[in-house]
């Protein structure tokens, strides 16, 4: 008897998981298995819009259907988009997120002096936008800085403190390249 669990719900969660992972660390090498992830990587290089996970999602999604229909295997098919899914969301998560962060948009009438506090507290850059305020036309700036999480916080709370009025939105940025970020290329034709 096998010591193994039996529990295919688990096991396709540990398999997406950690096959993720495993490619994802692979990816990020430009490196290949040389198996379907080498086709992956040259769709990727003709399209380098699209993210590497979506790319292996599509191209496995056909696999799992024809072998779900030819062995008349639904619970294998329905555990392997399981696994497929998750393989997909992790790859895209540890590569991509190496180069996510958050970025600011402060509305305020003392864009000097908040591009100064978001300095001192973060050692970021920002960018000045001019700005008219949409109800009474005053003459407004916008504060533009890219960070990620843990300085934004930092920010916010040094900018609310500096500027009780100002007007603070935070985005989610999938990628942030420039100085100060890590440039991650993957998969893209190299000229």
């Amino acid at each position: 008897m096998s010591s193994l669990p039996r529990d295919r719900l688990l096991a396709a969660l540990c398999t997406g998981v950690f096959g993720g992972i495993g490619y994802a660390m692979i990816y990020t090498r430009n490196s290949s298995t040389g198996g379907s992830d080498f086709i992956i990587m040259a769709v990727k290089a003709l399209r380098p819009h699209l993210s590497l996970g979506n790319i292996a999602f599509l191209s496995d999604v056909g696999i799992i259907l024809v072998g779900g229909i030819l062995f008349k295997d639904v619970d294998g098919m329905i555990y392997g988009m399981i696994v497929n899914l998750l393989f997909a969301v992790v790859v895209d998560k540890m590569i991509y997120g190496l180069n996510s962060g958050k970025v600011a948009f402060i509305v305020t009438k003392q864009g000097k002096r908040i591009c100064q506090v978001i300095d001192e507290t973060s050692q970021r850059g920002s960018t000045i936008l001019n700005a008219q305020g949409g109800y009474k036309q005053d003459d407004m700036q916008v504060v533009m800085c890219a960070c990620n999480s843990k300085e934004m916080y930092q920010v916010r709370k040094a900018v609310q403190e500096e500027d009780p009025e100002s007007f603070f939105v935070v985005v989610e940025s999938h990628e942030v390249h420039g100085e100060g970020f890590k440039m991650t290329n993957i998969g893209e034709a190299q000229s």
